[in-house]
């Protein structure tokens, strides 16, 4: 009797012993490079009786960082799709308009207007937190004075050729008196 109980208790031992290398393919238990990688490779007696090493826990692949949006991207971006967006339901002002026209029909050209009123004033809600939003249109006027009109100041006259001189013509008047 004794020695089943002997044989039951070394039996116990050894599965006790060895149950990290049973336990070693559980999905709950972090799995080390030793018991992973160099389970198969070593035999039996290596694995009890030699030199242990520190288990080297294998860290899962760092993933990249992820790089943020620069926020000029984001309001470009966010620009063209409400500008999209608003062509978009100005194209069908236009249409309601070319059908108004055919059809000679005031109130439809009425309803298109309050619709063209009403995509401006959506599209200026929308892109008002915009930085282009904070641009404000400059002046005709305030640019002619800034860059000049394009006009010159002083015309050619009209009269005058090149290569004479007004002096020229009136030599033969004036020598007459």
């Amino acid at each position: 009797m004794h020695r089943i109980g002997a044989w039951a208790t070394t039996v116990a031992l050894l599965v006790a012993w060895h149950a990290d290398t049973v336990c070693a393919g559980e999905p709950g238990r972090p799995q080390t490079a030793a018991t992973a990688d160099n389970q198969e490779s070593k035999s039996w007696w290596k694995r009890n009786f030699g030199k242990s090493e520190p288990p080297k826990v294998v860290e899962a692949p760092a993933q990249k960082p992820v790089p943020k949006e620069r926020p000029r991207d984001v309001a470009a971006r966010t620009l063209e799709q409400e500008q999209a967006e608003y062509f978009r339901r100005l194209d069908v002002v236009t249409k309601m308009r070319q059908i108004a026209f055919e059809t000679s029909n005031p109130a439809l050209d009425t309803q298109a207007d309050e619709i063209e009123r009403e995509a401006t004033e959506v599209y200026s809600l929308r892109t008002a937190h915009l930085p282009s939003a904070r641009l404000k249109p400059v002046p005709e006027q305030a640019l002619d004075q800034q860059l000049g009109s394009g006009i010159a100041t002083n015309p050619l006259q009209a009269g005058s050729t090149p290569g004479k001189t007004a002096t020229a013509g009136l030599g033969n008047k004036e020598g007459k008196r």
